[in-house]
């Protein structure tokens, strides 16, 4: 399957706005608060997870990244978030056409039996953050701080992406 540059770099657009409108509002003790009673973790580590798994996969397909390290104040994380977003635009934007299919990434044993493409990543890794972001949202209601609602990065608007994506 073919996707276009324009469809991963929509995808990429609102996954990270939806991100924002999940974190915005949060202070340093709101990041770090763990659900008591339940094996979840805060909603700065679930975060630094989920950019960390863009990285994987970006390392996967041979790019130079270093993860972040999941200590360093919010603040220093949304950077490296907004960074990564720009990063990844900027990766869709100069790829080759054979990047652009949806080609899963297979390995067994630590060996490498099919490369995946930048497509698949962004997909896979769209799936992974809004399965997260989840999470985070829990949290939030958890804390009497729900998500911002007027905005236009809506759950509904990054699941159509991701849906719309696959059917290319």
């Amino acid at each position: 399957m073919l996707t276009t540059k324009k469809n991963l770099i929509e995808l990429v657009t609102v996954l990270r706005g939806y991100g924002n409108r999940i974190l915005d509002g949060l202070d340093e003790n709101a990041v770090k608060w763990i659900p008591a009673g339940t094996k979840g973790r805060s909603t700065q580590d679930y975060f630094c997870h989920i950019i960390n798994a863009e990285i994987y996969w970006l390392i996967q397909l041979d790019h130079k990244l270093e993860y972040i390290d999941g200590r360093k104040n919010f603040e220093d994380i949304l950077k490296r978030y907004r960074k990564m977003g720009k990063y990844l635009i900027d990766s869709i934007q100069n790829c080759e056409e054979e990047q652009m299919k949806i080609i899963i990434h297979k390995s067994e044993n630590d060996q490498l039996i099919q490369q995946g493409t930048l497509g698949w990543m962004i997909w896979r890794t769209s799936m992974h953050a809004i399965h997260h972001y989840a999470q985070i949202a829990y949290i939030r209601f958890a804390l009497d701080k729900p998500p911002i609602e007027d905005s236009e990065f809506k759950w509904t608007t990054v699941m159509d992406s991701i849906i719309m994506l696959k059917n290319c």
